[in-house]
């Protein structure tokens, strides 16, 4: 009866290096799966902010100075979001930035509502703000308006209509 031969040292070095690209490969895949659930995760919370924000791509696109097309890519989670454009993002909408990364409740639930907010540190600004438009009369409040619309133009359109 013959014996199988020996493992020598260079055959078992060569299994356990391929042991080992066949772990990295995995780890990859698994890195790769855990990146595609992020981008889309961020995604669909990007677009439930624009959506209660009541944005359009459009303004969306505009206010981050990019091409409409990215709002896309980002909302569909087919492209990773720049952090500074996650800042500001969650600077505009009221949110903060790992708002992004949970996950969101049911859209059923009171939680599952986004409320966009004034960040803590201009809601004074912004109550004095209110404060003084109130006391304008309608014709000095028309003025004032028409000056913020000038400043903002793709707000301008978005406060018009709602």
């Amino acid at each position: 009866m013959r014996r199988p031969p020996r493992a020598n040292a260079r055959t078992v070095a060569e299994a356990r290096r391929q042991g080992e690209i066949a772990k990295a490969a995995s780890a990859s895949v698994q890195q790769a799966d855990l990146h595609e659930e992020i981008n889309k995760r961020v995604g669909k919370r990007i677009r439930q902010l624009r959506e209660a924000s009541r944005w359009s791509q459009e303004i969306l696109a505009a206010r981050l100075g990019m091409n409409r097309s990215y709002t896309w890519r980002y909302e569909s989670g087919e492209s990773p979001v720049m952090p500074q454009q996650l800042y500001e993002l969650s600077r505009m909408g009221g949110v903060s930035v790992d708002w992004f990364f949970t996950p969101p409740p049911p859209p059923d639930s009171p939680a599952g509502r986004v409320t966009p907010t004034i960040a803590p540190a201009f809601a004074q600004e912004v109550a004095l703000l209110l404060k003084y438009v109130r006391a304008m009369s309608p014709e000095k409040r028309k003025a004032f308006l028409a000056t913020l619309y000038e400043f903002d133009g793709d707000r301008a359109v978005e406060v018009s209509r709602g």
